[in-house]
């Protein structure tokens, strides 16, 4: 779903460029990743190793973002048509299906792991633990707003949806947290450690669905959703020399929108009147729906359609 950005604190301007928010991101992302993975790998302790692998996922999907962004700026050239922001779905689906991989990888590890080599009884390792989970969960929530915020102002989608994987991070951080604190009080409560797994394993999985749906969806050019079709038809149906929308057809390519619209107008309208509206429709539309970058719109005379129609009859 392309987002569309309409409250006052969604206007704000950008803190920083994409460039610098993406590395930003990638870079803590990375590091948190390191941190939770080696720890949970120290420690024993599963849930704090299936959140670092959460922030992996977070960190592929800055990747795919920042491929994206980058194939962009390449544009359309004589095989590439469409331009080339499609080489980043395509790192998403490929993400999407990594992620598939690490989830039942973790399921695994849920059924095999010898938690009974996790000594959360004592102090230092239970300390080390939720040290790394506490600090991570306020990284997050920053990067969640500072991703966001710098989203809505460039009207990046793939920036506004990677702030909400950081958001959904931090929960896996607060379940590794609150899972320890259940197994340090009450350690004789069982299967603690492997519910909390399989609850971030299950963040991890719905972020695999939602990046591979989306993905597949771009790919074989699924429309967008209907209020963005509904947007457009509005805009046109103002135009006076339109008489008629015969079909709006709408594809996206990285988080763009491609539009293509056959419209049919007053027959009386000159070539430079026509011009004139085409020109017209097509600054109305890129400066009121988001994430437009380019519209095809084909004319044809009043009555086209239904003279279409009754022949077909």
């Amino acid at each position: 779903m392309v987002p569309v950005l309409n409250t006052r604190a969604e206007r704000k301007r950008p803190i920083a460029t994409p460039n610098a928010v993406i590395l930003t991101s990638g870079l803590v992302d990375s590091s948190l990743a390191l941190v939770k993975i080696a720890v949970g790998v120290f420690t024993g302790y599963l849930p704090l190793m299936a959140s670092g692998f959460h922030s992996l996922s977070d960190l592929i999907l800055d990747v795919s973002a920042w491929v994206t962004m980058h194939m962009s700026r390449r544009g359309a050239d004589e095989r590439f048509h469409y331009g080339h922001r499609r080489a980043g779905t395509v790192v998403a689906l490929l993400a999407a299906v990594f992620l598939v991989f690490v989830g039942l990888q973790l399921v695994v590890e849920v059924f095999t792991h010898n938690y009974g080599n996790a000594p959360v009884q004592g102090l230092v390792v239970p300390l080390l633990i939720g040290v790394v989970a506490t600090m991570s969960m306020p990284v997050k929530e920053f990067l969640f707003r500072t991703v966001r915020r710098s989203g809505a102002g460039l009207n990046s989608p793939f920036l506004i949806n990677n702030a909400w994987h950081h958001r959904v991070d931090m929960f896996s951080s607060l379940i590794v947290l609150v899972s320890l604190v259940f197994v340090y009080i009450r350690p004789e409560t069982p299967y603690i450690e492997q519910v909390a797994t399989m609850l971030i394993v299950g963040l991890i999985l719905h972020t695999s669905w939602e990046v591979g749906s989306s993905a597949i969806k771009e790919l074989i050019d699924f429309r967008p959703s209907l209020e963005i079709q509904r947007m457009i038809d509005a805009l046109i149906e103002d135009f006076e020399e339109i008489t008629f929308i015969q079909s709006t057809r709408i594809r996206t390519m990285g988080g763009a929108l491609y539009v293509e619209l056959i419209v049919e107008t007053e027959p009386a309208l000159t070539v430079d009147d026509l011009y004139d509206v085409i020109q017209q429709v097509r600054e109305r539309i890129m400066g009121n729906v988001p994430n437009v970058i380019d519209i095809i719109i084909m004319t044809m005379p009043k009555g086209e359609y239904a003279e279409r129609m009754t022949s077909a009859d």
